[in-house]
């Protein structure tokens, strides 16, 4: 079985002809985004011999995105290259997700140039994906608290798993043991931010979830040695794989995302190194409504599919369905990521 770390050196190699870079932004509506505005957008083109390769920028705001079509515009210039010859060149000339985004169209454009995808070059099979879906405190606030928006999901879909993200203040003994009662939810995320006292809480009610992110000061008070500290798992400490190997404590499972670390291509060495030091890992989203969703499930359908990944679909309106978990994806497309259909 190749391990992702081979699997990013065959990437880097593939050849690819650029003829010319376009980058398009806009926006969507989006359930669940932040104060309800549409989700802004950002796709790099790239084309070259008769094909379109896709990367997603994930950037939040309308100002970012013009921001991002400005400074990315002139980044690619016509060129005959490979995978890992671009992705040198734009090191340290550009912030790690505008990097990911140029990334993930060259490595879709290599693909169907070569028409081929990565499972091919893998030579393993596409799994289903398994998903959670993310309840984040926007979404909560438009469906009247965090259960509701629990309930109403498992009303569409009674196997449903969550992925909660947890105020500041934390959550009261009877808001935890409600979601202990429901017994779906596999990932609490602190974002940083809370008190040890929130952590250790959410550990009492909820033993065998995953605590992402947990708040610093919970690890400078002897913590460490606690029963919930064997269940943290990290996502916003680690923006690339250097800050994982700079930590303070030592993280449980790694929550991977492609934009955060600068491209697929570091993704797949950061979870191959989840591989080497027993991590467990699962590939998360950025809110991605265009190709950068797909991609990123084409990761996991590779390495993480039986997890917890934060890859549910995004519901662009109140009565789009909850799709059931998993996902299945197309093993004979061509390029990085295509769309997908949920199993029976």
């Amino acid at each position: 079985m190749i391990q992702p770390g081979e699997l990013a050196k065959r990437l880097a190699g593939l050849p690819l002809d650029v003829e010319e870079c376009r980058i398009e932004i806009g926006s969507v509506p989006a359930v669940g985004y932040y104060g309800g505005a549409p989700r802004p957008t950002g796709t790099v083109i790239l084309i070259g011999g008769g094909h379109l390769g896709r990367g997603e920028n994930v950037d939040w705001t309308p100002e970012d995105q013009a921001t991002f079509r400005d400074t990315v515009q002139d980044a690619v210039a016509a060129s005959r290259t490979t995978i890992g010859e671009l992705s040198e060149r734009l090191e340290g000339h550009l912030v790690a997700h505008h990097r990911a985004a140029i990334e993930a169209a060259a490595i879709d454009l290599a693909l169907r140039q070569a028409e081929n995808n990565l499972f091919a070059i893998a030579t393993l099979p596409a799994e289903p994906v398994t998903f959670c879906w993310s309840i984040g405190q926007d979404l909560s606030k438009t469906v009247g608290g965090p259960l509701a928006a629990v309930r109403t999901i498992l009303d569409a879909d009674p196997n449903a798993t969550f992925k909660l993200d947890v105020p500041v203040d934390g959550w009261p003994e009877a808001m935890w043991s409600r979601f202990a009662a429901i017994d779906r939810v596999r990932v609490v995320d602190f974002k940083r931010r809370g008190t040890s006292q929130s952590v250790a809480l959410a550990h009492r009610f909820l033993p065998e979830v995953w605590l992402e992110d947990p708040p610093l000061e919970a690890f400078s008070d002897g913590s460490q040695s606690s029963a919930w500290a064997k269940r943290v798992a990290v996502d916003g400490y680690a923006a690339r794989i250097a800050d994982l190997t700079a930590l303070t404590f030592r993280p449980a499972a790694i929550n991977v995302k492609a934009p955060r670390m600068g491209g697929p291509l570091e993704a797949l060495r950061c979870l191959d190194l989840c591989r080497q030091n027993g991590w467990a890992a699962y590939i998360g989203g950025m809110f991605e409504v265009g190709p950068g969703r797909p991609q990123a499930r084409v990761l996991a359908s590779l390495f993480t599919s039986h997890q917890w990944n934060d890859l549910a679909p995004i519901r662009l309106c109140d009565s789009d369905p909850y799709p059931s978990s998993p996902l299945v994806l197309p093993s004979d497309s061509r390029g990085f990521g295509e769309s997908v259909s949920q199993t029976d």
